[in-house]
């Protein structure tokens, strides 16, 4: 008599990443999970005068608050890489570039994915945050339903500033 194989569960997380490595966009969740560990990657001082703003081909875009931190952590480009390929356990990080920001105190920070959300619903047309919401009214569980959600916002915010779909 043949036994029967338990089925393996999928965590929320790694349906997310497999769903988003289908659509191309599998370096959203590795961007995600790098500013969430911002201050491990590059120490509490830095955190509070740069942020990672990109995460794209594997080169990380930093921005930072004055122009004297983009010279100071240019000599550190290596550990950043490093670092954030650790916490990330793979290599998704091989370059990086850091850009001094004149506004970036007014830039929105990550201050978790509620504050994140309504950050980017600013960004897009109401019509676009509703088609989402109906399209993932079905996913039942709400962790995955959030991250689907970020991830579907980021993508219309994308495809908006490269002028593939026109705002209304």
């Amino acid at each position: 008599m043949a036994l029967k194989k338990k089925p393996v569960w999928a965590t929320a997380s790694q349906s997310l990443e497999r769903i988003l490595s289908v659509v191309g966009q599998a370096s959203l969740m590795d961007f995600a999970i790098l500013e969430s560990n911002w201050p491990q990657i590059v120490g509490d001082a830095l955190s509070r005068v740069s942020r990672p703003a990109e995460l794209s081909r594997k080169r990380l875009v930093i921005w930072v608050k004055e122009p004297v931190w983009a010279d100071s952590m240019s000599y550190l480009k290596p550990q950043i890489a490093q670092k954030a390929n650790s916490i990330l356990k793979k290599e998704a990080v091989t370059s990086t570039r850091i850009t001094y920001r004149s506004d970036f105190e007014q830039l929105p920070t990550a201050t978790g994915p509620k504050a994140r959300e309504k950050e980017i619903l600013r960004e897009i047309p109401a019509e676009e945050a509703q088609r989402i919401d109906k399209e993932l009214e079905n996913v039942e569980d709400s962790e995955l339903r959030a991250a689907l959600k970020r991830v579907m916002l980021k993508s219309v915010i994308k495809d908006l500033a490269g002028g593939r779909r026109e705002k209304k």
